[in-house]
């Protein structure tokens, strides 16, 4: 989902990038993350920024050094794509996500099944050339997470570095929130630094 000339294209990526240096290949059977800054046509890894990936269960392996372990198989045949919006089942965990976006914002529906353990795992380092830097900030009272991530080197190009900033807010509380700093897990935390992090936050849908 972009509209013209918007600055988010919130879309999903595949658990490989491979053949899809965009983020997602058609022929790819798994989604890896929903990134909200995505380039059509690029020849080379690129962009793909912040990306995140719904999820249930206990959250004991850190997707920072096993980047894919979150990933959910999916069909096309349980997927809609169109100008503006996108939905698709996540196989593996049973969920039903929906996006769409304004200019420079966007808004998903994550329908979990019922279960006291609903994750919503950010994975910066998860993107298309690789995360230079980043912080992530998680707000349990006003249910926000916020942060930023560096990133460039488009097909190798020195000198073409970004950061993109980014706040998302929850309608629903935190049961629980923690970080990955490289293969750490800390529980409870709410701020981590650095290029190797990860965060995470949990919802009760019982």
């Amino acid at each position: 989902p972009q509209v013209p000339f918007g600055m988010i294209s919130w879309s999903p990526q595949s658990a490989d990038f491979g053949w899809s240096p965009a983020g997602y290949s058609y022929g790819n059977d798994k989604i890896n993350g929903f990134a909200v800054i995505h380039l059509s046509g690029a020849g080379c890894n690129a962009s793909c920024e912040l990306p995140f990936v719904p999820c249930t269960g206990d959250l004991e392996t850190s997707p920072v050094t096993h980047k894919n372990c979150y990933a959910s198989t999916f069909s096309h045949t349980n997927e809609t794509a169109k100008p503006g919006y996108y939905s698709v089942k996540l196989a593996s965990w049973n969920i039903d996500f929906e996006n769409t976006v304004k200019e420079r914002s966007g808004i998903a529906h994550i329908d979990f099944p019922k279960t006291t353990k609903a994750n919503l795992v950010m994975n910066p380092t998860a993107d298309g050339v690789g995360l230079k830097d980043g912080a992530i900030f998680i707000d349990s009272t006003n249910q926000t997470i916020s942060g930023w991530a560096k990133s460039g080197g488009f097909c190798g190009i020195a000198g073409c570095d970004y950061v993109v900033y980014f706040v998302a807010t929850s309608d629903r509380p935190f049961e629980a929130c923690g970080t990955w700093k490289g293969d750490k897990k800390t529980a409870g935390s709410a701020t981590v630094s650095g290029s190797d992090l990860a965060g995470y936050v949990t919802f009760d849908c019982s």
